[in-house]
């Protein structure tokens, strides 16, 4: 929003109110989010495979790798004492989503009403005097 001083201040200018001039910043801000909302998406579930399949094969690998030290020891290794992995699924539901939807909402206006409120306390003489 700040960088949008001059722009806010040429509105104003122009005789825009403050409330119209918030309202399509945060229109703007809101389709920005929406369409960053949706390519999240549709890449959580792979994205989120890729992460479980990762934390598994690392968890695997430790667990083979302290077999291998413990096979030494006269005591603390158990050869029938294994653990094995027999798949994962990954599901997102609609309540995550709903909350990240709403989260992301929540804070795109909080940001653009603070951001705006800095900027609206000023009139426009001094925001373009400020710029140059």
């Amino acid at each position: 929003m700040k960088t949008r001083s001059k722009e806010v201040a040429i509105y104003m200018s122009l005789g825009l109110t403050k409330f119209n001039i918030i309202k399509q910043i945060l229109i703007e801000a809101l389709l920005v989010g929406i369409v960053a909302l949706s390519i999240s998406a549709i890449a959580s579930i792979p994205v989120s495979k890729i992460a479980v399949n990762y934390i598994v094969d690392n968890q695997v690998q430790q667990m083979e790798e302290q077999q291998i030290m413990q096979q030494g020891q006269v005591s603390g290794y158990d050869e029938n004492a294994g653990q094995s992995v027999k798949g994962t699924e990954v599901k997102i539901t609609p309540s995550i989503y709903g909350t990240s939807f709403a989260t992301i909402l929540i804070l795109e206006v909080l940001t653009v009403n603070v951001a705006g409120i800095l900027i609206m306390k000023k009139k426009p003489k001094e925001i373009l005097s400020e710029m140059s």
